[in-house]
């Protein structure tokens, strides 16, 4: 696979943070809502919402040299706590990059209408102008042209089940699903996300899957807007009052939110779900 540019700028790049729903990349809320917890019981105790386990990267994660400039901090605990952050911050780049590749495809194909071309001419010159623009920043060899198409076609389609997945639950925090599957091995029946190997049944099958209610991801991911934008606003900032409030926030509202590794019940009978033909 061809990997896709990706506008490393997010202090100032508007062209994702400002065109992908719920995300500005120039201003963090005025209030921060209190109001982000977890589910509980009558007794009042904490039970994390079953698809915490998909996050599962997220609330573990320590944010505090996250992003930072390479002398601001030791290397050797820079080292030690950017293990999920990585991790979660590689994950959730690459989706949105794929977001914005489609959103530069459908803006190409609105170009070509209004200078009177069909609807598979202005799709063909939308694809054709996209990918001059991937391939001068991945610099494909002529040898390699065959797979980099077929990669663009592969790419297409996940960003249009992103950004279907996306306008579902109606928060870019979904995007930060990580886990890793050597810690966490059995998901019970939580289905997780795929976006690149399914076909249109099996993706039709899943999605029906991740809007059950029981699994309570929209709401999560609701409860977890903002931390998308914070997480961004991390990369590139000095040591500073400003990233340790976002480092502390972000723990705080992930924490609140999913709870720990020890909250999640996987295996609960409360929390079933049928299968989905």
């Amino acid at each position: 696979m061809f990997p896709i540019a990706y506008r490393e700028e997010p202090s100032t790049d508007t062209s994702i943070g400002n065109r992908v729903r719920g995300v500005q990349s120039q201003h963090l809320p005025v209030e921060i809502s209190q109001e982000h917890g977890g589910n509980g019981k009558p007794d009042g105790t904490f039970v994390a919402p079953k698809c915490a386990l998909l996050f599962d990267n997220l609330r573990n994660a320590t944010w505090r040299v996250f992003g930072a400039p390479l002398y601001t901090f030791d290397m050797r605990a820079m080292d030690i706590e950017a293990v999920e952050t990585g991790v979660i911050y590689d994950v959730l780049r690459s989706r949105l990059a794929l977001i914005d590749m489609l959103q530069d495809y459908e803006k190409a194909t609105k170009e070509a209408k209004s200078k009177g071309m069909a609807e598979q001419e202005s799709q063909i010159f939308a694809s054709r102008k996209v990918m001059m623009k991937i391939g001068k920043n991945t610099n494909v060899g002529e040898k390699y042209v065959d797979d980099f198409i077929q990669s663009f076609d592969s790419r297409m389609k996940a960003a249009r089940r992103l950004k279907c997945l996306l306008d579902i639950i109606g928060a870019p925090e979904v995007f930060l699903v990580s886990f890793d599957e050597e810690i966490i091995d059995d998901l019970g029946d939580i289905p997780i996300p795929e976006f690149f190997a399914l076909s249109d049944e099996e993706w039709a099958s899943l999605l029906s899957r991740l809007r059950d209610p029981k699994l309570q991801l929209k709401e999560t991911c609701l409860k977890l807007s903002g931390v998308v934008n914070m997480i961004r606003k991390l990369v590139g900032l000095d040591s500073c009052e400003l990233r340790s409030f976002l480092a502390s926030e972000i723990q705080r509202r992930a924490k609140e939110v999913l709870g720990s590794s020890n909250d999640s019940e996987a295996e609960d009978d409360d929390y079933s779900m049928p299968d989905i033909e």
